[in-house]
């Protein structure tokens, strides 16, 4: 319910996430107390059982939310995230949802990933990794003492699990305070949380429990860190961390206290019948609220106001006490799938497994075929210069092709992907040096780009040009590697050998750009200033240095509106961003072109039509993203570009 609440009113339920947390403590505790008592009354453990048990337990709710939420997304969302969206179904299926999250966390394409409707089972990930991977850790350290009572071994199981315990804690604190975002996903640094909970189950007997006079102020205690954390935690706060250590511990001192204890207090509590109905339908529940706050906006063509978060909630528990008597009960208690070996329920998990990822890669195929019945005349504009900034960067142009009035490039489908050979030989995060050359080997002309990731997208639109003019490119592109003294970023590891390789290369010409909010929280004068330091070495040295004013900001109402379009080329005509929103940010690389004294290249035509800054500019997409233009825009950018560098060198 933490999680639930937190996802439905997040300014209300500040730390409700932490419902996470103490999920894994319980799972922990449940899961090997059952696995120890199998240990001691048969002296062994039964994987095979073990394992069937979980499938039946998790996965039919699971795969019945998977494909309803799939069959949702075709009906209602738009293509523009249909590619994410898609990939994250068969993460969730195959129970990797948090690893893709991780992943996706420190990688600089997906940072501006929006939430799918399984984004949620990210930690039924992590829960059925811990299913796979502890049973066996029980029985490695049950059977290492063969000739040892069950006192011995319980001991040296209880061992095992302190060290890793131990270790993940360590591991998830230090990655926490370098990366909080992938560690928020990764199942080894949310370990330690069922290590606690397993070491709870592994107490002895004696200790099992609070003794009985303090298993109130326990309980209390508990239950006020458990409070303290859903209602005083925030999302910017560094997390799970040392911070994951104040729900952990309150959840393991209500279960130490025997809270459930039906004499106490807190036992007539957890035994009403309001809190039994919510803990019965949980997991459906759980499973059902996620997909119903992202898929509906996309229905009602509108964010949820207050009444709707209502119903959604009404609703997550209607479905989930549905799918519960239709669906979880009567497979979870079929005789014919206890009573049988557990390879049937492996083989039934499998076949309804493989159903959902087909019908996932039924859609994809669909969604992301290539069409090719305008290949041909879309090929010709390209190569006359008729299709996006091509004609507003020379309007003598004739390109009156009526066969295009219908063709948007590229589709919504493709939108996200569409960065070309842009991220190829991309610094990522605290990387090393990285480079690409283009062009042929021995050019007459050695140039170097070098920027953020601004930069990397003019890269598609440069490459196809170098051949005509005998001009080799070498890239410098990564993530915060903006061309500046400043040292405080993402770019540290590669700045310095970036900084000797354009004073060392033999380079002709240096281009360079960089994203306008880049430094949009330094002092304005002070960013100038540091771009200009930077340049001046090479500028000294006698080497042409070019900077490229940085392309204006979409508004989100104008995403929106391109997104809601779903590749109506009519109505994508319509969506726009007024002028002086998309450059209120000021470019710094303006005025450091005047402060360094070097040319300033300018595109302002390319990107804006009178007073608006179209999404769409000649049947092309201008924006992939928040930011950064698509490759096939900065296709039809190139040629006017070097263009302007011959000209720009011709003057000396």
């Amino acid at each position: 319910m933490a999680v639930i609440l937190y996802h439905l009113w997040p300014l209300n339920f500040t730390g409700g996430y932490v419902g996470v947390d103490i999920f894994f403590v319980i799972s922990g505790f449940l899961i090997t107390g059952q696995l120890m008592r199998e240990a001691r009354q048969t002296g062994s453990i039964h994987l095979g059982r073990f394992w069937a048990r979980r499938a039946r337990r998790l996965l039919p709710a699971s795969l019945t939310v998977i494909g309803a939420s799939l069959a949702a997304t075709v009906l209602f969302v738009p293509e523009y995230f249909w590619k994410q969206f898609l990939s994250e179904f068969i993460a969730a299926t195959l129970y990797f949802q948090n690893w893709r999250l991780h992943w996706d966390a420190v990688d600089y394409l997906a940072r501006e990933n929006i939430a799918s409707p399984v984004e949620h089972f990210w930690s039924l990930s992590v829960e059925e990794q811990f299913y796979l991977v502890w049973p066996l850790l029980v029985i490695l350290a049950w059977h290492s003492f063969r000739s040892g009572s069950n006192r011995s071994r319980q001991l040296l199981t209880a061992i095992v699990f302190v060290l890793i315990t131990v270790a993940s804690l360590a591991f998830c604190i230090a990655e926490t305070s370098k990366n909080p975002s992938g560690a928020y996903f990764a199942t080894t640094t949310r370990a330690w949380e069922f290590g606690v909970g397993s070491l709870l189950a592994c107490l002895p007997s004696k200790w099992s429990a609070a003794p009985p006079k303090l298993q109130q102020p326990v309980v209390l205690a508990g239950l006020t860190l458990l409070a303290c954390s859903v209602f005083i935690f925030t999302d910017d706060m560094a997390f799970p961390g040392f911070l994951a250590m104040v729900p952990v511990v309150g959840t393991a001192a209500v279960i130490w206290a025997r809270a459930d204890a039906p004499a106490s207090f807190t036992g007539k509590l957890l035994g009403a019948r309001p809190l039994q109905f919510v803990g019965n339908n949980s997991y459906s529940a759980y499973l059902w609220h996620w997909p119903l706050i992202v898929v509906l906006p996309h229905v009602l063509g509108e964010p949820l106001d207050w009444q709707w978060l209502i119903v959604v909630l009404g609703l997550s528990f209607a479905l989930a006490i549905i799918t519960r008597k239709l669906v979880e009960d009567p497979v979870r208690h079929s005789n014919r799938l206890r009573q049988s070996h557990s390879s049937w329920t492996y083989a039934v998990s499998a076949a309804g497994m493989a159903i959902v990822v087909a019908m996932t890669g039924v859609v994809a195929a669909s969604a992301f075929a290539t069409p090719s019945g305008d290949a041909t005349n879309v090929e010709r504009a390209f190569g006359s210069g008729c299709l996006g900034a091509g004609p507003a960067l020379a309007p003598s142009r004739n390109c009156d092709d009526r066969t295009l009035n219908h063709v948007l490039l590229p589709r919504s489908a493709d939108l996200d992907a569409d960065s070309g050979n842009a991220f190829d030989c991309w610094i990522d995060q605290n990387e090393d040096l990285k480079s690409c050359s283009y062009g042929p080997e021995n050019g007459i002309l050695r140039v170097a780009l070098v920027g953020d990731s601004h930069a990397a997208m003019l890269i598609p639109g440069l490459v196809p040009q170098l051949a005509s003019v005998n001009w080799t490119l070498d890239t410098y592109v990564g993530w915060g590697c903006q061309w500046t003294v400043s040292v405080e970023n993402q770019c540290k590891a590669a700045r310095v050998p970036i900084q000797d390789r354009l004073l060392n290369g033999d380079y002709d010409l240096v281009l360079t750009t960089a994203a306008r909010h880049a430094y949009a929280g330094q002092p304005y004068q002070q960013a100038v200033e540091d771009y200009a330091a930077a340049w001046k070495p090479v500028v000294d040295s006698g080497v042409r240095v070019v900077a490229i004013a940085d392309n204006p900001m979409p508004s989100p109402t104008a995403r929106q509106c391109l997104i809601s379009a779903q590749d109506d080329h009519e109505k994508a005509k319509q969506c726009a961003t007024d002028k002086s929103t998309a450059n209120a940010l000021p470019d710094h690389l303006i005025d450091a072109a005047i402060v360094g004294g070097i040319p300033l290249l300018r595109l302002d035509e390319a990107y804006c039509l009178g007073e608006q800054c179209p999404m769409i500019i000649n049947h092309v997409v201008v924006y992939r993203d928040e930011s950064h233009i698509t490759a096939t825009f900065s296709r039809t950018l190139g040629p006017e570009i070097l263009h302007r560098l011959q000209s720009i060198l011709s003057r000396g």
